[in-house]
This record gives structure tokens, sequence and C-alpha cells, in this order.
């Protein structure tokens, strides 16, 4: 009951999850998957009025950290995306995502309009390829990022 709780509340958000992660070739970090996350919403809420997804925004470590982000990667590991974990030169976890061999949100074209396809294009052109430090710079140019301080809550 409650995994189908899940699957309903975040069909959209797992959808995406998925699409975004098969975009990469190989790997994609949970740091950087969440900064494009946010990079959406952001340029989503700009021309839109509103955020795609129903991810809250909080103003943490290298950026925008979203709770509901970190646990729907999580619920989807094994399913939308496959996690494994390295520790870095800093003794840092890295958790790296590819896709998931089972998916149980795939097609999420209807659940987008023309409007919010466009603007989850554009985000993956001009910021996925970018190394992690313009990424980050990026991220933190946007207006929410320079109108709150560390540990603000809901900046998106």
């Amino acid at each position: 009951m409650v995994e189908e709780n899940i699957l309903e509340k975040y069909k959209l958000e797992l959808g995406l999850i998925n699409f975004m992660v098969s975009k990469f070739s190989g790997r994609i970090t949970r740091t950087r998957l969440l900064k494009l996350f946010y990079l959406i919403d952001f340029h989503a809420k700009e021309k839109l009025g509103k955020k795609i997804t129903q991810f809250s925004y909080d103003y943490y470590f290298y950026g925008p950290y979203s709770e509901t982000f970190i646990k729907l990667l999580d619920f989807s590991n094994g399913f939308e995306v496959l996690e494994t974990s390295r520790i870095n030169k800093n003794s840092e976890i890295i958790h790296l995502y590819s896709k998931g061999t089972a998916p149980r949100v795939d097609k999420i074209g209807g659940l987008l309009s023309s409007k919010e396809k466009t603007i989850i294009s554009e985000v993956i052109k001009d910021y996925a390829s970018l190394n992690f430090q313009a990424l980050l710079k990026a991220v933190y140019a946007t207006k929410p990022m320079q109108d709150k301080s560390f540990g603000a809550k809901n900046i998106l």
C-alpha cells in the first residue's frame, strides 16, 4: 500500500528521475542530478510560474538540497535507477546512479506540457555537460540562492 501511494503521488518525479539518469552515458552523481533538478524547477518557476516537480529545496552544502528527492532516489534504487557508491579522496561517499532495469514509471511524456518538456531539454542542453564547478556556479547564480543564506528552508 505504501509503495502504491508513493508511486501514485510521485509518478512524474520518478519518471523524470528515470529519464534524466538515462540521458547520461554511464553514471551521474547524486549531487549533479539534484542540481539539474533544481535548475529545471528554477527555470520552470521563472518561465511558467510554477515548478515541474513537488521537490522543496533547502540551502545546504553544494547548493540546494531536497530531502524528498533523496528519499525518492532511495525508493527508485533497483527499479528506475541503480545506485553504486565510492569513497573520494576526501573520504566522502559519492553516490552514483545509472539507468535501472525495471522502471515502474517509464513514460512521462503525457504527464508534461510541451513547455515543460522544452524547459527540461534546455536545462540538459545548457547545464548537463558543465564540469562540477561550473554547474555549482550556475546554481549559485540563481536568485533563490543569492537571496538566501546557508540553512534556509524552502528556497524554491
